[in-house]
């Protein structure tokens, strides 16, 4: 798409003032405008409800008059709450306790398995000290131990205190019972000026007649639906971008050209129907079939009100006043995945042909099976004897793959596949050959000495080629040199049959390993130490480790003291009762390593498989060959969790801790209420006890404690969140009487620290050290270790504001 910054601030400048700010502002990417959202109504006002009759029978309306209640965390509300509890047949709130959670706070619950953000509540987020957090200009969205945030607390509890008193009732209420306060979502016709009271207080009324007065609790905000369904944007290559916005603009400034793209020719495609006085009524359909979306067409607010789709007449003059107040929502366009990955994700390059051709022979039939379309075309082949193929293409912006699954249901021994690529060449006017096309040659070629048993050969040749020589492709079938005819069937999508995962068996495999990356695991760690080169070692080696665990099998590679280039991969093969994993390494005499490379490889591969008769096995080729190795060990458990960054680490636990303190929270609610309907607990109790709870996870929560005094620490400081969750101190790194010390604090970025089992001058425990070869990295046994220092080096401590 071409950047249209430039036609916006000039011959396209018209547009700004007919597309709304907000969406205009949100369609950006990193400053530069692609593309123009089609103007519309922006979302959906929140309301909160305020019976009115009720309101006036205690004399609180007057709050209302004066503008002094502006959400459900309204001291000015409580008084209201607390008196209509005493009435019977009313219900205080109809709310969910989850809806209500989410007015007070944003919640920051992050998945670290793939970042992606959960709309449930946590321990960690942004408050919102008022609704105007909410309602105007650009958002801040902090993050925030919520619970160190005296405000949230005191908010917390208080709604918590509704909840165990049963003001909160979710659903619909019985039959001759009123409520106090509800919410609702709508347009800006409930804040419609002309419709207020006798006293002058916009007022709203219900299904059943019910006036309530409204009061904004969350403005419209523009998600990606209302600004990404339907956009215009020109394409870079056009050969007159401005020319290209000048139809752009007319769809966005222009009723007569908008109202003709929507509805076609007034009089022959449509008609508009007029009062009196000639305003607008309603569209009437003549029939001729001509008809489009008028979210698709341009700017709705230009264009007449489709009616014929159930829009109201004067839903433009609503949806303008609804713009006014709309807001961008503070993620549009955000997500922790992205923000989590690599900067620069290098892309392999492919050689200098233009084309690599990889095979992967011998496939069980069975296994392949399990796909569909691989399934029928398999069916369908063993009707009769012969090479069949099925091919799938996959174009991507800068090369094409496809994927040729053969399968001969004819041989009579063992079959030898093998590809190659024959180049076409022609002879031009001028009596110069040149390149005129590729053949793609498979051959099956019977190997020597081997018995006639029949059966079938399955394989898949990938060829991956730069666009221009895919599109000069000719697949060519030989037996043993000679072509031969195939059957071949050419399929829409892309079908890649991933052996790694399968119905049989599981793979994961991580082929590329920093030895810093395992420093978790001990006995991975101890393997690697005890198999590292010595002074004495003079070419490299190469080890494995095996282990089993019922299903479960693990293989790991480390190759030490390299000096040339070492390349390694990982390949899967098998069927439906055995699976092969080979892992290549092929060494290149002539390249020296790189000076900033790791002067080893690490590889680690896991197979579960479905059942104990999965035969499972590794096979270690270097250089093309079966491969030698120099020590083999088993029944060692390796225990694998990959370490990942400070940023990654805090993460998991953010998670983990989360988890253990909304547990808490839950449980010491049902706890409570089940307490209560037994009778061996008051409300009042229930409630004091919750807030015990609270007030520990407060303290502990507190990150402007002085972390080097470990008694801060200590568990005797948090008996309700010590008696609810025993573990809970072991779980997050911290035990009794014993945490993390200045030392941690202070480890540089060449220090690992391993585990706290080092005694110190006056019995103090200190972390063991040991230095890393000169890989940075740093790595805490106590996660609160990790979360502090997080926070300190991204200056999120409240001193540090």
């Amino acid at each position: 798409l071409a950047s249209l910054n430039d036609q916006l601030a000039s011959t396209a400048k018209k547009i700004k003032e007919y597309v709304s700010p907000t969406l205009l502002s949100a369609a950006q990417v990193n400053g530069v405008t692609y593309a123009i959202p089609n103007n519309r109504p922006i979302g959906e006002y929140t309301f909160m409800l305020l019976n009115k009759s009720l309101m006036k029978e205690y004399a609180q309306d007057a709050y209302v008059k004066l503008g002094m209640i502006d959400g459900l965390f309204s001291e000015n509300l409580y008084q209201f709450l607390d008196l209509v509890a005493l009435k019977e047949n009313v219900v205080p709130i109809n709310y969910t306790y989850e809806d209500c959670l989410n007015l007070l706070a944003h919640y920051w619950n992050v998945s670290s398995k793939d970042y992606s953000v959960l709309q449930e509540f946590s321990a960690f987020g942004h408050y919102y000290d008022s609704i105007e957090d909410l309602s105007r200009g650009s958002i801040i969205l902090g993050y925030e131990s919520l619970f160190e945030n005296e405000n949230f607390v005191k908010d917390y509890l208080k709604l918590n205190e509704f909840r165990f008193k049963g003001y909160i009732q979710e659903g619909d209420v019985a039959e001759g019972t009123e409520t106090a306060v509800k919410f609702m979502t709508g347009d800006s016709t409930i804040l419609d000026p002309s419709k207020v009271d006798d006293e002058g207080i916009i007022c709203y009324k219900d299904a059943d007649g019910t006036e309530y007065y409204p009061v904004v609790v969350g403005y419209p905000t523009a998600t990606s639906a209302d600004i990404y369904d339907n956009m215009f944007g020109v394409y870079s290559y056009s050969r007159n971008v401005s020319r290209s916005m000048e139809i752009v603009t007319y769809l966005n400034t222009n009723a007569d050209f908008r109202n003709l793209l929507q509805y076609g020719e007034e009089g022959v495609d449509y008609e508009v129907i007029k009062d009196e006085e000639g305003n607008f009524q309603r569209i009437r359909d003549l029939g001729t079939g001509y008809q489009m979306s008028i979210w698709a067409t341009g700017n709705t607010f230009i264009a007449y009100p489709d009616t014929t789709a159930g829009l109201p007449v004067r839903i433009w003059e609503n949806g303008k006043k609804q713009n006014q107040d709309s807001l961008v929502y503070p993620l549009l366009g955000f997500n922790f995945k992205d923000n989590a990955a690599p900067d620069f994700v290098e892309v392999e390059e492919l050689p200098a042909e233009g084309y690599d051709i990889s095979i992967r022979s011998g496939l069980d039939k069975d296994l392949l099976k399990q796909n569909a379309e691989i399934a029928k075309w398999l069916n369908a082949a063993d009707a009769a004897k012969g090479i069949y193929v099925l091919k799938s293409t996959n174009v991507g912006d800068s090369f094409t793959t496809i994927n040729y699954y053969f399968y001969n249901n004819d041989v009579s021994g063992k079959t030898v596949v093998s590809a190659k690529v024959e180049d076409v060449m022609e002879e031009n006017d001028k009596g110069k050959e040149v390149l005129v096309g590729m053949n793609f040659i498979v051959d099956f070629a019977t190997a020597a000495g081997t018995s006639a048993t029949p059966g079938y050969e399955l394989s898949c040749v990938t060829v991956r080629a730069l666009s221009s020589v895919a599109d000069m492709a000719t697949l060519k079938v030989t037996k043993g040199g000679t072509e031969v005819s195939a059957n071949v069937k050419s399929v829409a999508g892309f079908i890649s049959f991933d052996l790694c995962h399968t119905q049989n068996y599981d793979v994961e495999i991580y082929d590329d390993l920093s030895w810093v990356e395992v420093r978790k695991n001990l006995a991975l760690d101890s393997w690697l130490n005890t198999n590292k080169p010595n002074s004495t070692q003079k070419a490299s080696k190469t080890y494995s480790l095996f282990y089993k665990d019922g299903n479960t099998y693990t293989f790991a590679i480390y190759r030490n003291k390299l000096s040339k280039k070492n390349t390694l991969t990982v390949d899967v093969n098998g069927n439906a009762n055995k699976v092969t994993v080979t892992i290549k390494v092929d060494e290149d005499p002539k390249e020296a390593l790189e000076e900033e490379s790791a002067d080893y490889l690490l590889c680690y591969v896991t197979i579960k498989a479905a059942s104990a008769d999965v035969q499972v096995n590794c096979k270690y080729m270097f250089n093309g060959k079966i491969g030698v190795l120099d020590g083999e060990t088993e029944d060692v458990n390796p225990n694998f969790e990959r370490l990942g960054t400070m940023d990654t680490e805090i993460v998991k636990f953010i998670e983990r801790l989360n988890v253990v303190l909304v547990d808490a929270l839950d449980a010491c609610y049902r706890d409570g209420m089940a307490a209560v309907e037994a009778g061996t607990m008051t409300v009042e109790e229930a409630f004091a006890a919750y807030k015990a709870l609270v007030n520990d996870i407060s303290k502990l929560m507190d990150t402007t404690v002085d972390v080097k005094k470990f008694e801060n620490y200590n568990v005797e400081n948090y008996p309700a969140l010590a008696a609810r969750v025993p573990d809970f101190f072991a779980a997050i790194g911290v035990k009794d009487k014993e945490v993390f010390i200045e030392n941690i604090q202070s480890a540089v970025s060449s220090t690992i620290i391993k585990k706290p089992d080092v005694v110190g001058a006056g019995g103090t425990k200190y972390p063991a050290t040991y230095e890393s070869s000169g890989e940075e990295y740093v790595y805490f046994d106590s996660p609160y270790g990790i979360y502090y220092k997080w926070l300190k080096d991204y200056k999120y401590l409240p001193k540090e504001k």
